[in-house]
């Protein structure tokens, strides 16, 4: 994992209705690198929580 440039706040948004902010952009991210051929960078997804990269995993399954 490896936060996103700038460090700082997530961007966020007001919502008026709840009268409350919610994370637009998170500014954690995961990247999938093959360290074992010499591929480089496989994929990048945005969250830091297992179920995105189970999210990945599963995207990447389905177009093999």
């Amino acid at each position: 994992m490896h936060r996103r440039d700038p460090p700082g706040q997530a961007e966020g948004e007001f919502d008026d209705a709840t009268q409350s902010w919610w994370t637009v952009v998170d500014r954690w991210h995961v990247r999938f690198c093959d360290l074992s051929s010499g591929q480089g960078l496989l994929g990048q997804v945005e969250g830091r929580t297992a179920q995105v990269v189970a999210d990945w995993t599963l995207q990447v399954e389905a177009v093999a």
